[in-house]
């Protein structure tokens, strides 16, 4: 087995939050292994350990969009079970030799294709554009959140709420 370690911070946990998962079993049989994860939380540090069958650079995005899908299910059931929303930040990626690497996070593809003007000197009047529009404002925030998160493609301005989604969002700002 290989082992690579994800490590980073918690943000907005209450003190003294600790959490320790059962290790989480994965199989990718598109890339002819198997995955076993665990997360432990302790003084706001986070390690996420993996254990894989296989281990090579190629297949790196693979193991970590899987490790980062069992990331965000741990936060999401601490949040629900807290009350309290929690942001994880992973900084640190340790290969199977030790190594430690910083961990870029987001999607370098998109990342290219979204550079359309120049900070600072079209700033003001880009912001002046998109704090008059609503729907101009959700596409950005949109663009944000799928060149920032791995694997995720917001839809706010493309998809209009539901009558349950405006009670869900009114529960939840009250």
């Amino acid at each position: 087995m290989f082992t690579v370690r994800y490590l980073g911070r918690l943000f907005n946990a209450q003190d003294g939050f600790v959490l320790k998962s059962h290790p989480l079993h994965s199989e990718m049989p598109e890339y002819n292994l198997t995955l076993h994860a665990q997360l432990e939380v302790s003084n706001n540090n986070v390690v996420l350990t993996c254990k894989t069958t296989r281990y090579d650079a190629a297949i790196h995005p693979a193991i970590f969009g899987r490790c980062i899908d069992f990331a965000k299910a741990y936060m999401a059931i601490s949040t629900f079970a807290s009350g309290i929303g929690h942001t994880l930040v992973f900084t640190e990626f340790v290969d199977p030799d030790g190594k430690t690497f910083p961990v870029f996070f987001g999607n370098r593809h998109a990342t290219q294709l979204c550079k359309s003007f120049s900070l600072p000197q079209d700033f003001n009047r880009i912001a002046e554009f998109v704090l008059t529009d609503i729907d101009l404002l959700y596409a950005f925030t949109d663009l944000a959140a799928t060149v920032s998160n791995p694997g995720t493609i917001a839809l706010t301005a493309l998809v209009p709420l539901s009558e349950l989604e405006m009670v869900w969002l009114e529960i939840r700002c009250h």
